[in-house]
């Protein structure tokens, strides 16, 4: 969205640019949306934005301005300026809206199981017993493991609301506590779910489900890059 900006008021100096022509970037987004990837050189077809995806394009261009009043490159009237242009709003606008998102049957989650490698799987427990964000899972280390007493409690070394200064502890227990176990023979330090070894698992199994000679395509080591990047 950026381009379009720079091509619609990319001549157009800070002072000049107000509320109507921060409207009037809004109604291009609204009317002609942004091109889609299309393998052909005729005219691109055109994706409608959503509502709420416009909003937080329109927040995002007042949120520059912010950011140079912060810098005292501009005078903070400008950025009260631009903020007195209403949202768009549900029922009011031909943006098309997004449908909600629902969160995925447990049945549902549960049925992949069987077919996850077994770290995979014990994250996937994990999280649904302690309702931890993925991120959180992922950076579980054994010292960040209190077992001190009969409850478990693991204290993130970072997560989402910790630039605020807020703490967080999780209680692990019950399935969570099985999960974790056989985890924790691990240095202290270091995480107890290896992405490597999840692969190695995969790629183990799917050798073992290979029906292809081993003189027909790849095999161990033969596309593997030697310098990587």
């Amino acid at each position: 969205m950026a381009d379009k900006l720079d091509s619609m008021f990319g001549d157009v100096t800070v002072d000049d640019f107000g509320p109507v022509k921060l409207k009037a970037f809004r109604d291009e987004l609204v009317a002609n949306g942004m091109p889609t990837k299309w393998k052909h050189k005729r005219k691109k077809p055109k994706k409608p934005l959503a509502r709420t995806y416009i909003n937080r394009i329109i927040n995002s261009v007042i949120g520059m301005f912010t950011i140079a009043v912060a810098g005292e490159l501009v005078d903070v009237s400008k950025v009260q300026q631009l903020k007195t242009l209403d949202t768009l709003r549900n029922g009011q606008t031909t943006a098309p809206e997004t449908e909600p998102v629902r969160p995925v049957p447990i049945e549902h989650v549960r049925m992949t199981a069987p077919f996850l490698s077994p770290i995979i799987k014990a994250m996937l427990r994990i999280q649904v017993a302690t309702g931890m964000r993925p991120g959180e899972v992922c950076i579980m280390r054994p010292c960040d493991i209190d077992r001190s007493g009969d409850n478990w409690i693991y204290v993130p070394s970072k997560h989402k609301t910790g630039w605020r200064g807020k703490a967080k502890a999780v209680p692990i227990i019950d399935d969570a506590r099985d999960a974790i176990t056989d985890f924790l023979q691990r240095h202290p330090e270091s995480y107890c779910f290896s992405p490597k070894e999840a692969m190695e698992w995969r790629r183990a199994v799917g050798a073992a489900k290979r029906t292809a000679p081993l003189s027909c395509g790849n095999r161990k080591g033969t596309n593997v890059k030697k310098d990587p990047n």
